[in-house]
């Protein structure tokens, strides 16, 4: 076996291995995301009991409920929620319901990432090289994803600085597509 099919076959093998990983942390994301959904749908579903069982709770002195305040940096609209306003109104499963709904959301497009991830892994597994037409595509499109989550989770300077870093790494990998395309082309 020549040292480039040994070489080949150790990256197939480090891509098995992250491939199991990657599936792992998919189907905790997934549980996780049912999990937050269905908490969300449980607490908006039983906002009566649930404000009606925290005032109780707060008017005894047996729960306080500190520091509620959500944050979320969408593109360029930052919105800062102080979920006191809710709580102090009594709205105490608006206030969990809508913080439960925003995990569900990350953990989706996490679940939605690692998912892309998995397939570029799987795709790379089975392929003649990692630098081949669809592993390019599915790079691409893994990594646009990963930027427009960033920027909706972290800002537009984050989305910035990780679509430049994706951007190198995606051209990278062109070059290597256009080296594999002219070895082929010499055999």
């Amino acid at each position: 076996m020549s040292t480039e099919m040994t070489k080949l076959e150790g990256v197939k093998k480090s891509c098995h291995t992250a491939a199991k990983v990657v599936k792992v942390f998919r189907i905790i994301a997934t549980i996780a995301m049912i999990m937050a959904f269905v908490g969300s749908i449980i607490i908006f579903s039983m906002h009566s009991t649930i404000d009606t069982q925290m005032a109780k709770g707060v008017a005894e002195g047996t729960t306080t409920v500190d520091n509620a305040k959500i944050e979320l940096n969408m593109a360029l609209v930052q919105w800062d929620t102080d979920l006191s306003s809710w709580i102090d109104e009594g709205q105490y499963a608006r206030a969990f319901g809508v913080t439960t709904l925003i995990a569900g959301i990350a953990a989706l497009f996490g679940v939605i990432i690692l998912k892309i991830l998995g397939n570029m892994l799987n795709v790379i597994i089975e392929s003649e090289s990692p630098f081949s037409d669809e592993v390019i595509k599915i790079l691409k499109k893994g990594f646009v994803v990963t930027t427009v989550f960033v920027g909706l989770a972290s800002g537009l300077g984050a989305a910035l600085f990780f679509g430049l870093f994706f951007w190198c790494i995606y051209t990278v990998f062109q070059y290597g597509h256009e080296l594999q395309k002219q070895a082929d082309e010499t055999l």
